[in-house]
């Protein structure tokens, strides 16, 4: 399976709002059922039927996700994702 990753998702995010609406929808898509044709000003594209899905790996700091976690849900990414969090003892935090 194919994946994009966006090393940090608060970069598209921080974008207007219509931005990040068709970020989100486009994603879910992606994901989900695939995307078949792809149009913007410079680029229009249809692809093979076994083409269609891929994965996403991506970063988001937990108070984006809070931020983001109500529009995520009403275009349904938010079963599509598995949230993993992480943190760091407080002696690998002194030698970092």
């Amino acid at each position: 399976m194919r994946h994009i990753v966006i090393p940090d998702l608060t970069v598209p995010l921080g974008k207007q709002t219509e931005t990040k609406k068709a970020l989100t929808r486009f994603i879910s898509a992606l994901v989900e059922e695939g995307v078949v044709d792809l149009q913007s000003y410079a680029v229009s594209k249809t692809a093979k039927a076994e083409d269609l899905r891929c994965g996403l790996i991506t970063t988001i700091t937990p108070a984006a996700l809070r931020d983001q976690r109500a529009g995520w849900r009403k275009f349904g990414c938010m079963t599509r994702m598995l949230p993993v969090s992480y943190s760091y003892s407080t002696s690998t935090v002194d030698a970092i």
